[in-house]
């Protein structure tokens, strides 16, 4: 049983220097570069993250940027839970699911129907379950497919045209086409490659067996999946009950196991 922490409170944060410390904390934790954290918050906006403060130190943080689910004639609009943490001296302690009940009660307050997770690992799934989010949802990426490139991405020219048919199906990171562009360039780092047409594109990258990984694929304005759906992500019902209760999502960000599917 967790033992709250008395002094504990969850809010946005409110001077400068309370981002810059919240900024590091994350960098240290998950390991991704300051200017990415930075970056996020200039462009995707300071709305979407509240930190847990204790003393006067920020002892964790959770994000939960805008997201859009469209079915049909209606789209569900949600909060992406990212980057939640706490750091180790504080973990066990209830901060956690203080900050998750607070941003919830912020989601809600917004008017989102739900809240979704990507858990970072298969066994934070039963610890976001006991919160609520025991909707699954699925994806059906990464997967292994023969080389099939439709034109090669050029940075210059083409980012208009990439970011219109992404954010056509992927409205988490993709409102702002600089922060895009932005998250563009660090998948270009991480090894990714991109090919596009006028209602389609495709993200990569290749292997020595003249195949590719595919982690994205949309075609004719339709999300396409060569590989089996598996269970990727939960997400919780913020009070609508029309929610459809079969998700499917494409995860261009990747947790840490892996599912590759030939």
């Amino acid at each position: 049983m967790e033992k709250m922490i008395e002094n504990l409170t969850v809010r946005f944060p409110e001077t400068d220097g309370e981002w810059q410390e919240l900024i590091r904390n994350q960098c240290e934790i998950f390991g991704d570069e300051y200017a990415f954290y930075d970056d996020l918050y200039i462009w995707a906006g300071k709305k979407c993250t509240l930190a847990a403060v204790i003393d006067g130190e920020i002892a964790g943080a959770v994000s939960f940027p805008e997201i859009t689910y469209p079915v049909k004639d209606k789209t569900y609009v949600g909060g992406y839970i990212f980057a939640a943490w706490v750091k180790p001296e504080y973990r066990g302690q209830g901060v956690f699911r203080a900050l998750m009940e607070k941003a919830e009660d912020v989601m809600t307050e917004r008017g989102y129907d739900f809240a979704f997770v990507v858990p970072a690992e298969k066994g934070l799934f039963s610890l976001y379950e006991k919160m609520g989010y025991t909707l699954p949802v699925k994806n059906g990426f990464p997967y292994k497919a023969s080389r099939e490139i439709l034109r090669e991405y050029n940075p210059t020219d083409d980012i208009y045209m990439l970011w219109k048919v992404y954010s056509y199906v992927n409205s988490a990171f993709a409102k702002n086409i600089d922060f895009f562009n932005h998250t563009m360039q660090v998948m270009e780092a991480e090894g990714k490659l991109f090919a596009i047409s006028k209602r389609g594109y495709l993200v990569y990258t290749p292997c020595y067996d003249n195949t590719v990984v595919v982690y994205d694929r949309m075609e004719k304005g339709t999300l396409v999946s060569g590989g089996k759906s598996e269970v990727r992500g939960l997400c919780k019902n913020l009070g609508n009950d029309n929610m459809p209760g079969d998700l499917a999502f494409n995860m261009l960000f990747e947790p840490e196991y892996e599912i590759f599917k030939k």
